[in-house]
C-alpha cells in the first residue's frame, strides 16, 4: 500500500491506492470537445492522457472524462482507484447522489456502469477547479488533437518514457 500523498496543486490527498484526475473541455460552439487526465500509480509513475472525441456539450465532456479514466485504469489492470473530478454534476451522479437525465448520454452512462464493476474498490470525489489544473490543461490540449485517439504518456521518475496512441473508435 502506498503511504504518500498526491498533491493536486495545493491540495494533498492520501495516496492509499492509485489516483486518477480527469477534466472535460468544450469549445464555445460545441464543435470540438476533449477530455484529459492523469493516472498516478505511485509517487514516481504517472500516466497522462487526452482524447478529442468531436462534438459535444460540457456535460458530455465531463462524462467522457469519467469514462475515459475508467477505461484506461481498466486497461492498465488497476483494481482499486480514487478519482477526483471538478464537475459536481458528474461526481454526484457517479456517487449515486443525483440522476443525470440527458437522454443522449444514456449509452455512455451504461458503459460507465459496466466499467465500474471491473474494480474491487472505486471512490469518486469532488474537487474545485483550481485543484484540477493539470487535467484541465490536458483536456484543452485534446481540442487540437486528432479525433478518436487517446494519447497516452507514461512518466516515470519525472521523465517521459513512453508515448502511444490508442484508437478507441
Amino acid at each position: 500500500m502506498l503511504t504518500s500523498s498526491l498533491r493536486i496543486n495545493t491540495l494533498d490527498i492520501p495516496l492509499d491506492f492509485p489516483m486518477a484526475c480527469f477534466d472535460g473541455a468544450t469549445q464555445i460552439n460545441g464543435l470540438c470537445s476533449g477530455v484529459g487526465g492523469i493516472i498516478k500509480l505511485s509517487t514516481t509513475t504517472v500516466y497522462k492522457w487526452f482524447l478529442n472525441y468531436g462534438k459535444g456539450t460540457n456535460t458530455k465532456a465531463e462524462l467522457m472524462g469519467a469514462w475515459s479514466t475508467l477505461y484506461l485504469a481498466n486497461l492498465l489492470s488497476i483494481q482499486k482507484i480514487q478519482i477526483p473530478g471538478d464537475s459536481k454534476i458528474i461526481i454526484d451522479w457517479l456517487n449515486h447522489k443525483s440522476d443525470l437525465q440527458v437522454r443522449l448520454l444514456e449509452g455512455r452512462k451504461q458503459r460507465i456502469r459496466l466499467l465500474r464493476r471491473k474494480f474491487s474498490a472505486i471512490h469518486f470525489f469532488h474537487i474545485f477547479r483550481e485543484f484540477n489544473k493539470e487535467a484541465d490543461g490536458l483536456s484543452k490540449q485534446a481540442l487540437i488533437a486528432p479525433e478518436g485517439n487517446i494519447s497516452l504518456q507514461l512518466w516515470s521518475g519525472g521523465m517521459g518514457a513512453l508515448h502511444r496512441n490508442i484508437n478507441i473508435y
